[in-house]
């Protein structure tokens, strides 16, 4: 073998020459990885400031409790009435005003048609509702003629006569039906220059039984009463009424004209006859306070007649405005001084008539009264009192709430002062009850204590 030769591990294949150039320089080392510069740890957040502790929410303050509803004072005892001529007129608006008034009463509503008085009697129940499932009105067919009618009334407390009857006969009967049942009755009418009559034919019963209930009569003396007292001295009270008459009212005007009334006034210690040629005769008054002045007559009154002996008064008036109608004026005047004359009463009634349903077209809701008092004070000095009163809604209006001031006295017996019955409702009420039971039924009423020569404003 030659030198330099060397044999092939495998057979047959050249051996590789080695290369003449330089032999690859080895990879470089790899840099040991750079260590990770440290992370910033993120400083901590400052403790977070401690939340004050929350209030704990207030509790609502508890809501106040409400007011305790006043208890509704009852002008009338709890009673059932029975009003004759209910559905008419006058006796509707008693029937209405009864049950606006108090919560306690019931009423039957009677007269001689049945239709009538049952539709009158649905109308009073859809507008004062019952608490309970008894309705507060009934109706009944009745008669004030005929008290046989009567015979299957329910029980009833008070009588109530708001018809236009005038047979003494009649109220004589129902006075004795309600004395029967031990009942009271009140006349919204009376009959003139027969009061003893009646009187004796009634007899002296139990029951409180009254004539010439409402407002004229009936609240003439009590008013008169009420502003009399508000004086410690009182010489002089008058009253002045100007008032539209109903046509059921004029026909009883007419009817006390005739029967007797007269113009008249109390001086000199008795009542006189008062003629146009005196002075005051024709005393004018504003009822309103609206500068109108209307022209007043002196009326003799039952009612009253008791009244300025009573009182030591030097002198006293009730007095009838007239209106714009000379002819109502005239013709009143020709009556209550040819009253005796039988020839001219008729003709002269018939003119009185026609003026006061002139007066009815022109003011068909005027009704107001205004009463004078002077005299002394407690200190001596000398005061007036003006009483003024009046609604808007009219004489029969008026009426009614002066039936219910009646009736509060009559249900708790406070109406009595003595005398045979039928007494006068006028003469036995309590005058400064009956005022303030019209005040709480908020009728307008003024009332002012002045110096005697003070000028006063309605």
């Amino acid at each position: 073998m030659k030198k330099g030769t060397s044999k092939s591990a495998s057979a047959g294949k050249p051996a590789v020459k080695p290369s003449s150039a330089a032999a690859p320089a080895p990879p470089p080392k790899e840099a040991p990885p750079k260590e990770a510069p440290p992370k910033e740890v993120a400083a901590p957040p400052p403790p977070a400031k401690a939340k004050p502790a929350e209030k704990p929410a207030e509790k609502p303050a508890p809501a106040k409790a409400p007011p305790p509803v006043a208890k509704r004072e009852e002008p009338i005892a709890a009673a059932t009435i029975l009003v004759l001529g209910g559905y008419g007129t006058v006796g509707s608006a008693v029937c209405r005003t009864l049950l606006e008034q108090s919560s306690l009463v019931k009423l039957l509503v009677a007269g001689r048609s049945l239709d009538r008085a049952t539709a009158f009697c649905k109308q009073l129940n859809a507008e004062f509702p019952s608490s309970t499932s008894t309705q507060r009105a009934s109706p009944r067919s009745a008669d004030a003629s005929d008290t046989t009618t009567l015979a299957d009334c329910p029980r009833f407390d008070v009588i109530v006569n708001a018809t236009t009857m005038s047979a003494v006969e009649g109220v004589i009967t129902l006075m004795r039906l309600a004395a029967s049942k031990r009942s009271h009755y009140l006349d919204l009418r009376t009959n003139y220059g027969l009061d003893d009559a009646v009187a004796a034919a009634v007899g002296d019963v139990g029951p409180i039984i009254l004539m010439a209930g409402g407002f004229c009569p009936g609240a003439v003396t009590p008013l008169l009463e009420a502003a009399i007292g508000r004086l410690d001295k009182c010489v002089s009270a008058h009253l002045s009424i100007a008032a539209t008459a109903l046509p059921s009212q004029a026909e009883e005007a007419i009817e006390a004209m005739i029967s007797g009334t007269r113009l008249e006034e109390w001086r000199g210690g008795k009542w006189q006859v008062a003629k146009p040629s005196q002075p005051g005769f024709g005393r004018e008054a504003d009822f309103f306070g609206d500068g109108r002045l209307r022209q007043t007559t002196p009326v003799g009154l039952a009612e009253v007649r008791a009244l300025p002996e009573v009182k030591a008064l030097n002198s006293c008036s009730v007095r009838f405005a007239s209106t714009q109608d000379g002819g109502l004026l005239c013709a009143a005047t020709a009556v209550l001084c040819c009253a005796p004359c039988v020839g001219l009463r008729e003709g002269v009634a018939k003119h009185l008539r026609a003026a006061m349903e002139r007066a009815r077209a022109k003011e068909p809701s005027l009704c107001a009264c205004v009463c004078e008092a002077s005299g002394t004070d407690k200190e001596g000095k000398a005061r007036k009192v003006v009483l003024r009163l009046s609604h808007r809604e009219g004489p029969a209006a008026m009426t009614a709430h002066c039936v219910v001031a009646q009736l509060t006295q009559i249900l708790t017996k406070d109406a009595i002062k003595g005398g045979a019955p039928p007494r006068l409702c006028g003469t036995q009420m309590n005058g400064e009850a009956f005022l303030n039971a019209l005040l709480r039924q908020k009728v307008k009423c003024q009332i002012q204590t002045l110096d005697a020569d003070a000028s006063y404003d309605a």
